[in-house]
């Protein structure tokens, strides 16, 4: 090899050499600000999961644990807490009119839509306890509405508001999305039966289309109202419901209620749920009819 070869490999080599010290310094730069980039990636989700445990955490602080009573109705309710999903919410609101109350079942997409249907809900209690005149109908419409304009995008609410009425033994109610109810006589007779209560619409969201019905249910003694939440339909249909609810006929309010969960845990395998889940049941005793006839 010749004096200039061995120069021009030398010099070829010094370059190589330049070239690696400048990719090491891109790679340390890059190093640098991926190690910042995770920090700050580690720092949002940290950051998001305390905000979800928040909402998560307020939320357990506003789902009553006690219920009103109400002569003549024996009322079980029970709530389970999902692992991924959340936003479920339900109360029963004594009414001006001594002889009506209000039950309310909510089943949001997640704990941040819930928190901002709370905020509505929080804004028209005079409405839901009575107290400012409105039709159920009109309660459920003026609530959705207000919920449409502050409503997270892609985010739902799933709703149900009746009104029970003890003096003319009847529950008028608006469902708007996907919870379902039962009405379930208790005594064998041929002129009763199961009436399925539910809405096959979308729940209210910020660009939905929402309509807005009432129904009207004549209530007799013995009769139990049953409502399911979102969760709950997710894993057993309308018809295993409705077979939960025929096998406990004999059974008691608090029967049918842990049925309905213990079904949905053996049928998902899992000992929590992945989505909220929420039952009520209502059963009208004897003493109310006679109350009522007087």
């Amino acid at each position: 090899m010749s004096a200039q070869e061995i120069n021009t490999l030398k010099n070829k080599i010094a370059e190589l050499e330049n070239e690696l010290r400048l990719k090491a310094r891109e790679i340390e730069v890059y190093q640098k600000e991926l190690l910042k980039f995770s920090n700050n990636l580690d720092l949002m989700l940290n950051n998001s999961k305390q905000d979800v445990a928040a909402l998560n955490h307020l939320h357990k602080a506003l789902v009553p644990t006690d219920l009103p009573e109400f002569p003549g109705f024996l009322i079980s309710r029970k709530f389970t807490y999902g692992t991924k999903h959340g936003g479920d919410y339900f109360d029963i609101y004594p009414h001006a009119d001594k002889m009506k109350f209000g039950v309310l079942l909510a089943s949001s997409s997640s704990y941040s839509m819930s928190a901002t249907f709370l905020s509505v809900l929080l804004q028209h209690t005079d409405i839901l306890e009575g107290h400012k005149k409105a039709t159920v109908v009109d309660t459920v419409k003026i609530l959705g509405e207000e919920l449409k304009k502050i409503a997270i995008d892609k985010e739902s609410v799933q709703l149900f508001y009746g009104v029970i009425d003890r003096r003319h033994m009847t529950m008028t109610f608006s469902c708007v999305g996907k919870i379902m109810g039962l009405v379930q006589p208790t005594n064998s007779s041929a002129n009763e039966y199961m009436r399925i209560i539910s809405s096959d619409r979308e729940g209210i969201s910020k660009d939905s289309q929402t309509e807005y019905t009432s129904l009207d249910v004549d209530l007799k003694a013995g009769f139990r109202i049953c409502l399911a939440s979102e969760g709950l339909l997710n894993v057993l249909s309308q018809d295993e419901l409705v077979s939960v609810a025929e096998e406990t006929l004999a059974g008691g309010v608090h029967e049918l209620r842990n049925q309905m969960f213990i079904q949905a845990q053996i049928k998902s395998g899992l000992e929590q749920p992945i989505k909220d889940q929420t039952v009520i049941v209502i059963e009208v005793k004897d003493n109310i009819v006679k109350l009522a006839k007087k």
